[in-house]
Order: structure tokens, then C-alpha cells, then sequence
């Protein structure tokens, strides 16, 4: 056969370097970079990615690159090895490359931190699934949590999970703006959860009291199949309208146990106006309301009774402070 000559990449002129490297999937890119010491060099020059982070049995990173989501996932099975699957959804694609390795989760933090030296990787989301572990929760917290920190949004999820394996997630990873806790525990007891972060989801609200509700500081709270009563939606309502609770607020969502008695339970006592209808992305949702409180130093608030997809619960949506 006739030896070709070969394709001299790296004698292109930088910018046309650029322009071939702009265009490879993100794991391609790193597997340039490791070729030689220029390719390194080279590499570094690209803009950093947000990732998705699963930390589970086969452990994935996904990096954030509309429509398609690259990602790889570390697993033990042999058979996998060097496999790709798919995962399609409406509006956007996932393309996975499988890798086995003895160890998923080392190897998965090894190419973490080779991609974060290389371009800065920010991490937007990390899911930890709690049942994969099986009681070791903790361990694989000691063993990832001074690699992943900065995290923009961790996700907890898990079925009658120890409560104070929970507990320590919540303690010791380090994650700076939204949480997410899907997770359910046997003890079913109220969690201690950092002041600091701006936005709070809890998916099995059943152990939250109306007294624990009124201690909470993100400005965006959104709870889920807790017991509270248009009568406890009362007192929170009247607590924020006269600057007791609840100041930071921007946004608030919760089951509603009882929608009959709504407006007589929930807003007895409280003066308020029935705007017209709103139009955004809440306005399809809205049964009830919206109604208009105003807060004693003026501020004002509507709050409505909404259905999504087919679940009755109370919007309030403070304005934004002048």
C-alpha cells in the first residue's frame, strides 16, 4: 500500500488550530490535550465548561454544551468497556461513553481534576444518588468532598435513607446556591440546612413544621407534600406582611392540603386586592387569584392558588425591593 503523507495538524497556522479545537466534543478535546506537551499547551486556551456530576454506582460527568450533553460514565462491568449509549429527550441529547474501571469513582475525580486544570470546569449540578451506597454514604462523601467544592446546585435523592447519613452530606459538601432534597429518611426529622444558600427545594415535606418553615432565610423556598393547613399558610403570610419572617423572600411555592377553604382559612384576617389576570410563565397555572398583600413598609406581594401538572399548590411572588 502507498505511504500518504501525513496531516501536519499542529503546523496549521493558531488560528486554524482554534477554529478544530472549538468544534470537538469536550472529551475529545481532553484526550488532545493528554497527546503531547505543545497539544497541552494548546488546550488550555479554551473557555471552561459548567458539568453535571452523578455520583452513584457508575458514576457520570456531563458537561453543559446545548443541545448535546457529553458526558462519560465510569462502571466495573467489563462488558461496557469502550461502549457509547444515548439518552434523547424532547428538547435535548445526551451522548455517553462508557468506561470500566476498578474503581468508577477515583477514575472519574482523576479526569475531573485533569479537566479543571486544563480549562477551569465549574460545576453547575451534582446529584447524590444515597441508596447506590448502601450505608457507605459518609465514606464517599470523605472521598469526594475536597475535590468537588464549589458546587452551584447538589441534589440529594434516595428512599428511607439514614437521617444522619443525610445529615452529613448536607454538613460536608460544599455547595453555594441551590439545594435540592428529594431524598426521604426513616426517621423522617427536620434537617439542619446551611443559612447560606439562596434556594431551597424539599420533595417530602412531611417532618417540616410551621415553626421550622418561619426559621428558613432563602430567598427562594419551594416544599412538597408537607402536612402544614391553610391555617399555618395564614400565619406565614401574616408573618411576612408584618416583617417578622421570611424577609428575604422572592419566591415561594407549597402544597396545598385544602383548596375549598383557601381564601377563608388561609387569608382570614389579611387585607388584600384581586388583581386581574397576569400573563408569564405562571399564568397557565394560576385557579385561584392572584391576590395582593402589602407588606408594612410598603412592599407587596401576590399570592395564588396554582395546578401543575395536576397537584393544587400556593405561589407567592414578593416584588423586587425598589
Amino acid at each position: 500500500m502507498e505511504n500518504r503523507a501525513r496531516f501536519r495538524f499542529l503546523s496549521l497556522h493558531m488560528v486554524a488550530i482554534q477554529e478544530v479545537l472549538n468544534i470537538l466534543e469536550p472529551f475529545d478535546y481532553i484526550n488532545f490535550s493528554q497527546a503531547s506537551k505543545r497539544c497541552r499547551k494548546l488546550s488550555t486556551v479554551k473557555k471552561p465548561y459548567k458539568v453535571f456530576i452523578l455520583i452513584k454506582d457508575s458514576p457520570e460527568i456531563l458537561t453543559n454544551t446545548d443541545p448535546i450533553l457529553y458526558g462519560v460514565r465510569w462502571t466495573k462491568e467489563k462488558e461496557k468497556d469502550a461502549t457509547r449509549g444515548d439518552r434523547p429527550y424532547p428538547d435535548q441529547y445526551h451522548e455517553i461513553r462508557v468506561n470500566c474501571f476498578e474503581n468508577p469513582l477515583d477514575s472519574m475525580k482523576e479526569l475531573y481534576l485533569y479537566a479543571r486544570s486544563l480549562m477551569g470546569i465549574e460545576i453547575g449540578f451534582l446529584a447524590f444518588r444515597m441508596s447506590d451506597f448502601k450505608g457507605q454514604c459518609r465514606e464517599i462523601v470523605d472521598r469526594i468532598r475536597s475535590t468537588f467544592r464549589g458546587i452551584h446546585n447538589l441534589q440529594i435523592n434516595g428512599k428511607d435513607q439514614q437521617q444522619d447519613e443525610l445529615q452529613y452530606i448536607l454538613d460536608n459538601m460544599k455547595y453555594n446556591c441551590r439545594l435540592e432534597i428529594l431524598a426521604t429518611t426513616i426517621e423522617r426529622l427536620p434537617l439542619k440546612i446551611p443559612e447560606t444558600i439562596k434556594q431551597l427545594l424539599i420533595d417530602n415535606g412531611s417532618w417540616i413544621t410551621l415553626d421550622y418553615l418561619m426559621s428558613l432565610k432563602m430567598s427562594t423556598i419551594e416544599l412538597w407534600n408537607t402536612n402544614l393547613t391553610n391555617e399555618d399558610m395564614n400565619v406565614i403570610f401574616k408573618s411576612w406582611m408584618e416583617m417578622r419572617s421570611l424577609q428575604n423572600l422572592k419566591s415561594f411555592e407549597i402544597n396545598l392540603s385544602n383548596r375549598g377553604d383557601f381564601v377563608e382559612a388561609a387569608l382570614k384576617d389579611i387585607s388584600y386586592k384581586k388583581r386581574p389576570s397576569i400573563t408569564g410563565r405562571y399564568s397557565s397555572y394560576i385557579r385561584e387569584g392572584p391576590f395582593e398583600v402589602t407588606r408594612k413598609d410598603g412592599r407587596m406581594a401576590t399570592i395564588a392558588v396554582c395546578e401543575y401538572p395536576s397537584e393544587f399548590f400556593v405561589a407567592m411572588r414578593p416584588q423586587p425591593p425598589v
